[in-house]
């Protein structure tokens, strides 16, 4: 199941919920976009609803950039207190 919804109105942000059809777990994403700049934030949250089922999560780093599947970069870096995903502004 999955919804969508404003965060708030006028803001160009988002929140996508999915969970999946057994109830075992739940995705929350908030997605901001910068309307000035290529920028896309995402902030994600994994829950897990079964406690007695081993799930892991991974993140699969595959930037499309400038409309392309290939030559692209990504890294896990962290600045100040946090872990985010960077990319360079051009692809190599």
């Amino acid at each position: 199941m999955k919804t969508i919804k404003d965060v708030k109105d006028v803001v160009p942000a988002y929140r996508i919920t999915n969970t999946d059809r057994f109830q075992k777990y739940q995705i929350t994403k908030e997605v901001i976009v910068d309307p000035f700049r290529n920028t896309i934030l995402q902030h994600i949250v994994f829950e897990q609803k079964d406690p007695n089922l081993p799930l892991r999560i991974f993140a699969l780093l595959a930037p499309h950039l400038k409309n392309e599947g290939c030559n692209n970069i990504a890294w896990l870096g962290n600045y100040k207190e946090g872990r985010y995903v960077f990319l360079p502004r051009t692809g190599i």
